[in-house]
């Protein structure tokens, strides 16, 4: 079952900022901020902008925020568990893109060891700084990389393999995502879905994470 949750949107950090915001109708869709997008079309996305540009691990920061309220709601600490029992199960499809972008520039050095690794960094970040020496994996299925990761963690649970699960999802915006879809030509400058002149999507980030026990 799931006993907690954590969220951190263009909306603001925390689950209820982020269903607050969905009642009020507020948008957090405006011109991209975090780097050069004046040759992309639409320059528009919903960034979140209430977590550190510096940190060079967006998505594993937004990740961690989320994971650290998911953990507050259940009214559980990592540290009064047993570590071998819980486990990380981290939907990304691009999560950890930023560290090589930076790096292909000329910037800092790629982290040592699996942190390196663009799809699996966010989720190894997580289990380290928790303190998570159970089970841990990265989904990387596209739109369904959360659902997914929230499946497996039910599974592990359900198998005996883990007693507790923090399970979900983390993406970030950075140019080489934002490019590949301007690629497909799958953007949009406004969200439309039901509208039959619809052109396409407008890209987002954050992270949204569960506790399964």
């Amino acid at each position: 079952m799931i006993t907690g949750c954590g969220a951190v949107s263009p909306l603001g950090v925390g689950v209820r900022a982020l269903w607050d915001g969905l009642l009020a109708g507020r948008t957090a869709i405006a011109p991209i901020a975090g780097f050069p997008a004046d040759d992309l079309v639409p320059r528009s996305a919903a960034e979140v902008r209430h977590v550190a540009r510096t940190d060079p691990d967006r998505a594993g920061a937004f990740a961690l925020a989320a994971a650290t309220e998911a953990l507050a709601d259940a009214a559980l600490e990592t540290r009064t568990l047993d570590a071998r029992r819980v486990g990380v199960a981290l939907g990304t499809t691009l999560g950890g893109m930023q560290l090589f972008e930076r790096w292909m520039a000329g910037g800092e050095p790629l982290p040592a060891g699996m942190e390196a690794i663009p799809y699996y960094g966010p989720a190894v970040r997580l289990a380290r700084t928790l303190g998570c020496r159970g089970p841990v994996a990265t989904a990387q299925l596209a739109c369904a990389s959360g659902t997914h990761a929230i499946a497996l963690a039910a599974d592990w649970v359900r198998a005996g393999r883990a007693d507790v699960v923090l399970a979900g999802g983390t993406d970030l915006l950075c140019r080489f995502v934002v490019s590949g879809f301007n690629c497909l030509k799958a953007t949009a400058d406004v969200a439309r879905p039901f509208d039959a002149a619809r052109r396409g999507l407008v890209l987002g980030e954050g992270a949204a994470l569960v506790l399964v026990e």
